[in-house]
């Protein structure tokens, strides 16, 4: 079962095709309270979020995969005055201890 636009969606299918399992059906829903309700009904299995609320009646299992990384540039233009979001944004990834993280990360590889 997934949402017609879900992110996950690519990884399940391609897990499915690795151990050579092939849905004879498939269910999409509009929201994830929709799917929710399709799993309760003993329709099928559902790959969710960790901090989704889910029915206590579900069996819930945690999917082991690597920790996905992503790179962010993040530019201002000097001197041009920012909305307080983004000053705060800005403000609080300046001060983090960025080069720690690098340190971390080739020290895992």
């Amino acid at each position: 079962m997934s949402a017609a636009a879900c992110p996950a969606r690519a990884f399940v299918t391609e897990f499915l095709e690795q151990n050579h399992v092939h849905p004879r059906r498939r269910h999409f829903a509009n929201s994830p309270s929709q799917i929710l309700d399709m799993v309760q009904a003993s329709l099928g299995v559902a790959v969710e979020g960790e901090r989704l609320p889910s029915a206590a009646s579900l069996l819930r299992r945690p999917i082991a995969a690597e920790p996905d990384t992503r790179t962010v540039i993040l530019t201002t233009v000097a001197g041009r005055p920012l909305g307080p979001t983004a000053a705060l944004f800005l403000k609080l990834m300046r001060a983090r201890a960025w080069s720690l993280d690098a340190t971390a990360l080739a020290a895992a590889a």
